[in-house]
């Protein structure tokens, strides 16, 4: 079981689910996890289809016309579970509602297939729940649990569970993915940014985040070249997410530490490379982007609660301008 198009640091978890499959021991349920970033739903959601839809190599037809059904959304014997609309959490009701699924009869697969995206958010109510159906599993169904934060989920259903870890690969690898999937000139930098994690920076690139940052980045080197004043820097991303710019900003606080002190490759650093020859000026230059951070956080748990994004940057500069310039 593989899907050839699939990203080389998936093999391995591969190789393990085709041991359980030709030692005729395949778990009635999976637990997935690994950094944020690295694919785990898409390796999860393969899986499941090939699960569910079986190989083309079996009968064409069929596997054609399952795999139709499967990626409509529509196939009877799979079902996905994820954290609704507007809600934080993955509710009781909504476990409930697959255990009924998962205690009707079959329609043409060898498995039912349940797959359940960030489950560290299930609540109290809806893990003791899918803990009781772990401990005694329906006859032919996978349940399939995911998480970047494993540390989240109860113990007693991760114990229940075959464990699979998506790893990182090595940025070489994930360069050589990533060059495939999108039409980008510096794909080693969009890779950088996103922490040498393929998914987190496929995303980055489709959505424009990577763009945005780098012109918000931008825009905040000229605060610090004194060519741009704060209100007009504050004025113009009011409008953006104000835990991602203060995110963006700690990001790259960190970049520029690890810059200053030979740690990271300054080319890598959007801000870095731009300002170098001003920070080397700096007396403990170093400890000054630290106190920043820290101010940084400050700035961004007191936003949790007052909400003003103009307010938020506007500090954010001034805390800038007070502790490292």
């Amino acid at each position: 079981m593989n899907n050839f198009d699939s990203p080389p640091w998936f093999n391995d978890a591969y190789k393990l689910i085709n041991g359980y499959k030709d030692q005729d021991c395949m778990p009635h349920s999976l637990f997935i996890y690994g950094n944020q970033g690295l694919g785990k739903k898409a390796f999860s959601n393969d899986l499941a289809k090939q699960v569910v839809c079986g190989s083309s190599s079996q009968n064409t037809d069929t596997f054609t016309k399952r795999s139709s059904l499967f990626h409509a959304g529509t196939h009877p014997d799979f079902k996905i579970i994820k954290v609704e609309d507007k809600a934080s959490q993955i509710k009781i009701d909504q476990i409930r509602e697959s255990i009924e699924w998962l205690l009707l009869t079959k329609h043409n697969s060898e498995y039912k297939v349940l797959l359940i995206t960030a489950a560290e958010k299930m609540n109290r109510f809806a893990a003791n729940s899918m803990l009781k159906i772990l401990e005694e599993p329906p006859a032919g169904t996978l349940i399939i649990l995911v998480s970047d934060r494993p540390a989240g989920v109860l113990s007693t259903i991760k114990s229940r569970c075959a464990h699979i870890m998506i790893k990182p690969p090595n940025f070489s690898d994930a360069v050589a993915w990533l060059s495939t999937q999108v039409d980008y000139e510096h794909i080693d930098e969009l890779l950088h940014e996103a922490g040498g994690m393929p998914y987190k920076a496929l995303s980055m690139h489709n959505d424009g985040v990577y763009e945005r940052k780098k012109e918000f980045i931008g825009d905040f080197k000229e605060i610090f070249n004194r060519s741009f004043s704060v209100p007009e820097f504050s004025q113009k991303w009011k409008d953006e997410n104000i835990t991602t710019t203060l995110e963006w900003l700690m990001s790259t606080t960190i970049q520029t530490v690890k810059s200053l002190n030979n740690i990271d490759y300054p080319q890598n650093n959007i801000f870095y490379s731009v300002t170098k020859q001003k920070l080397s000026s700096i007396n403990n230059a170093s400890y000054k982007m630290i106190r920043f951070y820290e101010n940084l956080l400050r700035i961004k748990e007191q936003n949790l609660r007052t909400e003003s994004s103009t307010l938020a940057i506007e500090d954010a500069c001034l805390s800038f301008k007070k502790f490292v310039l």
